[in-house]
């Protein structure tokens, strides 16, 4: 198999190192990553941008598509850490979503239900 060259053979030689030193124990390189909340930053601001019709900015699909990323990214940093420590249930990842997702989506629907009721 050929190995490949340019920007993906470099980022395909980071992420097999990345996950060799995981599997390896060492568990600091998934420690918080200020850079991510740069990522989100630009993610949040091209989706807002777009919205407001900011004319430059016509891509605020991207927004969205970092946002996809960086989940994948961390949700799989967690599960490898748990995986390797033997920690890992399908039941505590579930209820640790819905603890964390379930709070602000009741209240939403709320409002939305109500203003969908009032105005529509």
């Amino acid at each position: 198999m050929k190995a490949e060259s340019g920007v993906w053979g470099i980022v395909g030689r980071v992420a097999d190192a990345r996950m060799l030193a995981i599997l390896n124990g060492d568990l600091s390189l998934l420690a918080y990553r200020p850079e991510l909340d740069g990522l989100r930053a630009v993610a949040v601001l091209s989706v807002v941008l777009f919205h407001a019709g900011f004319g430059p900015i016509s891509g605020g699909y991207v927004g969205v598509d970092i946002f996809f990323v960086l989940s994948g990214f961390l949700i799989s940093s967690i599960l490898i850490q748990e995986i390797t420590t033997h920690q890992f249930s399908f039941s505590r990842f579930y209820e640790r979503r819905i603890r964390r997702l379930l709070p602000p989506l009741v209240p939403v629907l709320l409002v939305t239900g109500c203003a969908a009721f009032v105005f529509f």
